[in-house]
């Protein structure tokens, strides 16, 4: 008798475990299948009202990244998908947000060779992008460990 109720008990503890696993992978599941949520609103202008210009990247160490052009166009739509104009080619991209959280899907690009480019610098920083922040016209992309910011204003 004593060995049936340890195994009833280990059988219902393999159950619990199977059915809470379960739980668990239908709740994450759900909560990936939604649609991003609405744009942060600060001072009333949200990622998708305008297009964002990128003007430089600011390092940790100090280094500065300037724009050498304001062909650097962030475009965001409210269906959750990002298009960008470079110095060279077009980007584009899926973005999920929540609240000021946002991480963006791998680029896909036109492949066009422009020799004295910005563009890998550019795109490097943008796949680097873990949150945001607006602050009047202008949009500071924060780059993931505390690499840098990206600073972009309103076009």
């Amino acid at each position: 008798m004593q060995t049936s109720h340890k195994g009833l008990i280990i059988i219902l503890a393999c159950c619990l475990v199977i059915v809470g696993s379960y739980s668990l992978y239908r709740h994450k599941n759900s909560i990936e299948s939604q649609p991003p949520s609405a744009p942060v609103v600060t001072n009333q202008i949200t990622l998708t009202d305008t297009p964002w210009v990128w003007q430089y990247t600011t390092l940790v160490d100090g280094t500065k990244i300037v724009a050498s052009s304001t062909k650097f166009m962030l475009n965001f739509t409210k269906e959750g998908t990002l298009t960008s104009t470079t110095d060279c080619n077009l980007l584009s991209s899926t973005y999920i947000q929540n609240s000021e959280v946002i991480s963006f899907d791998p680029f896909v690009s036109t492949k066009i060779f422009c020799a004295e480019s910005q563009e890998s610098l550019y795109r490097s920083a943008l796949a680097l992008v873990t949150s945001f922040i607006i602050t009047d016209t202008t949009l500071t992309l924060n780059l993931n460990r505390d690499v840098g910011v990206m600073t972009f204003i309103k076009k």
